[in-house]
């Protein structure tokens, strides 16, 4: 936790205070670093004590706002990886077009705006259906032994409801991007192959552009299934019984 604030704090400092990295590239990793220390502020530490103390002590507002927050900021990095992929394969894949839509400033906030929007409306359910519920735990006869608070969701009476959403949200939000992203990754990869096809001259530099998209396309999916496996958390969280 500790590690990912400090992390992608350097991360989003080095990028605002160099103006050579305010680029299409390097607003996207900011995107990402502020997604990612997001979760670390506002829940890794949060479920971390309710797991420890097996109690949730921060209340009914932060027991909404923090599996909300979680469901955000995953899907905001899932998307933003999604967005990067189709922007680098418009680049190589039609460079004489991506150079006439070359993707401004304003283009590339207005594309992180929308990812926000869009995964604040996605989860907006999880707000809903979240439930701060106590537990009285007593002996059977009239002595109270203890009393608990947890943050879970409501699925006894909306069961149908966020078995929908769940299912809805998982593929909209990892299996088209998923597919998306090795659509983009492909194309890039087969537009560099051909075109360093029978130019020797070239072989270097394209070998080298090749061990760069394939690093990146392991980079990207790593990332991907990464934050796809943090996500799990948003309606995966039960009472302790």
């Amino acid at each position: 936790m500790f590690l990912t604030i400090i992390g992608n704090g350097i991360v989003i400092i080095i990028i605002m205070v160099n103006k050579h990295m305010r680029t299409t590239t390097y607003f996207y990793l900011l995107n990402l670093a502020v997604a990612d220390i997001t979760i670390a502020v506002f829940n890794e530490w949060l479920w971390l004590i309710q797991n420890l103390t097996n109690n949730w002590i921060f209340g009914a507002f932060m027991c909404k706002f923090s599996s909300f927050i979680i469901g955000v900021s995953v899907q905001v990095s899932i998307l933003t990886l999604t967005v990067v992929a189709g922007d680098r394969c418009f680049a190589i894949v039609y460079p004489l077009q991506s150079r006439v839509v070359k993707s401004s400033r304003a283009l590339v906030i207005f594309a992180i705006f929308l990812v926000w929007a869009v995964a604040i409306a996605l989860n907006v359910p999880i707000i809903l259906y979240t439930r701060y519920v106590s537990f009285l735990w007593h002996d059977g006869v009239h002595q109270i032994l203890s009393l608990q608070h947890w943050c879970t969701e409501d699925r006894e009476e909306n069961k149908t409801i966020l078995t929908f959403y769940t299912t809805f949200l998982f593929i909209l939000t990892y299996v088209i991007p998923l597919v998306i992203m090795l659509i983009a990754y492909i194309l890039i990869a087969k537009t560099l192959n051909s075109r360093g096809a029978g130019l020797e001259c070239t072989t270097t530099a394209q070998d080298k552009s090749k061990r760069k998209v394939g690093f990146y396309t392991f980079y990207t999916l790593l990332m991907f299934l990464s934050d796809a496996d943090g996500g799990r958390g948003a309606f995966g969280l039960q009472p302790p019984f």
